[in-house]
């Protein structure tokens, strides 16, 4: 029963979290960061396959989306430093 009852705070407390998290804007910005993230560590993989490959195209397509990336994060920095 005890443990029931830790569950069932654990469950609440994670729900909990979550609501404000998402009430103050801040799941936005976590997803949109890791959207940067992801593309910015995209582009570099790309641009790592084009060199082994020799494949000038594929390595400016990941200069590009590396540069996308880097471009999302910085734009998310400044929607920050808005806010304060």
């Amino acid at each position: 029963m005890k443990n029931f009852m830790l569950g069932i705070s654990l469950i609440g407390n994670a729900f909990l979290g979550y609501k404000l998290i998402e009430q103050n804007g801040l799941l936005d910005e976590l997803k949109n960061r890791t959207n940067a993230a992801k593309d910015s560590i995209e582009g570099q993989v790309n641009q790592e396959i084009g060199k082994i490959t020799d494949d000038k195209s594929q390595e400016a397509n990941g200069l590009i989306q590396e540069g996308a990336g880097n471009a999302k994060s910085k734009f998310e920095d400044v929607k920050q430093d808005l806010k304060s």
